[in-house]
């Protein structure tokens, strides 16, 4: 009986963090904006992204020989500590002040549920969740371009329903992206097509109705709700 409740706490641990991560909501700080995804939404889809951009990069890339699953795991372990402290706007996360200690609440949120798991498990879990703050590897850079890329595609599906504070997302994200198209087949793939459609709306100043109007001229509003 021992082991079965035992095993049964790693169910119960899933469950709980599944649905705190469902609870969270980001980009909060867009008040005006009646729907944002949840943690567990950016989650999902950051994981089918992630498979998506090392397929390709296996397929075009210059690099065959990299660590998938840690990218893998990275994306979906990477927001654990979000269950627990929610999300924090995206200028604040930078503020050297706040940073450190943000990132030690998130780390001990993700360790309290990662010490649960088999110690088999933990040293590579541990080496996904670190891989957000790595940027002189491969995997660490490829997954920079994965979240920022994640960011780009929910914030380019508001904008096109109308939502023009996400301009703010292009900005912040655009250079990046771009700078990422000549290391990644992937980002090049995906980003590339709509790269200079981004530019045009950056160099608009405004993102106005105009520009959104134009865009969505040849597209099917039903599939941008």
């Amino acid at each position: 009986m021992e082991q079965m409740l035992k095993f049964a706490s790693l169910e119960v641990e899933m469950h709980d963090l599944s649905r705190e991560l469902e609870e969270v909501r980001r980009w909060g700080h867009y008040r005006r904006v009646a729907e944002r995804e949840t943690v567990l939404q950016h989650t999902v889809k950051g994981a089918i992204l992630a498979q998506v951009m090392i397929a390709i990069e296996r397929a075009a890339g210059t690099v065959a020989d990299f660590n998938a699953y840690r990218i893998l795991a990275a994306a979906i372990v990477h927001d654990f500590g979000e269950g627990a402290i929610g999300d924090v706007r995206y200028e604040i996360k930078l503020d050297p002040r706040v940073r450190p200690v943000l990132e030690e609440h998130e780390r001990n949120a993700f360790n309290r549920f990662a010490r649960l798991m088999p110690q088999e498990a933990l040293e590579s879990l541990s080496a996904a969740y670190e891989l957000q703050n790595d940027r002189a590897s491969f995997e660490g850079r490829f997954f920079n371009a994965l979240e920022r890329l994640g960011y780009m595609f929910w914030a380019v599906r508001e904008f096109l329903a109308g939502k023009l504070v996400y301009r703010e997302v292009f900005q912040n994200q655009h250079r990046h992206l771009v700078a990422y198209m000549d290391e990644f087949a992937s980002v090049r793939i995906l980003y590339g097509p709509i790269a200079p459609e981004i530019e045009k709306i950056l160099a608009d100043g405004e993102g106005n109705e105009r520009t959104v109007a134009a865009l969505t001229d040849e597209q099917d509003p039903v599939a941008m709700k």
